[in-house]
């Protein structure tokens, strides 16, 4: 069975490199890990560059289309938190580009029948992605979903984290 980690937004690949540390503890019979890693930001491109740890690193923001779209680029270490969702509260900080983003979900389904971990950080994404992938049927396919929530930093949000937790038919747990 192939093992598989997916790093939704993943900064300069910090939680590749966490990843790498504890997995051989976590799962000691997994000897072979294929990982891809996530984050619209073109500012951590020279750290993906640099890193070694064999990850599939790709600038690219998970969303639920195939295309482009708008992106709060945010570069200051104080104001973190880069967006797709502009009524989250780094909108307003952050510098607008265009960014390519693809469909999360349909992604996920070549996975389908592997042992799949995914750690989700995408700022506010994460409401509208989880939905289309219980939609979709893809949230059964990883065996351990991490999420790092922000649905409380985004005004007018019209997405129930309660809701979406019930309907989720895979293990999801919160990140940090």
């Amino acid at each position: 069975m192939r093992h598989i980690f997916i790093d939704a937004g993943c900064y300069d690949g910090d939680t590749v490199r966490e990843f790498n540390d504890w997995k051989l503890l976590a799962y000691p019979e997994s000897t072979e890990w294929e990982v891809y890693a996530f984050d619209a930001s073109p500012q951590f491109k020279e750290a993906w560059e640099r890193d070694n740890s064999g990850a599939k690193f790709e600038q690219k923001a998970v969303w639920v289309e195939d295309g482009h779209t708008t992106f709060a680029n945010c570069t200051d270490k104080h104001n973190l938190g880069s967006t797709l969702i502009s009524g989250k509260d780094h909108w307003n900080i952050g510098e607008r580009i265009t960014v390519e983003c693809f469909d999360f979900s349909q992604w996920l389904k070549q996975f389908d029948g592997c042992h799949v971990i995914v750690k989700m950080d995408i700022e506010g994404a994460e409401m509208p992605v989880l939905t289309k992938m219980i939609e979709d049927g893809t949230d059964t396919i990883p065996h351990k979903m991490f999420v790092e929530w922000h649905d409380h930093k985004i005004a007018g949000n019209t997405y129930d984290r309660n809701e979406i937790i019930k309907g989720y038919r895979g293990e999801l747990l919160t990140w940090r």
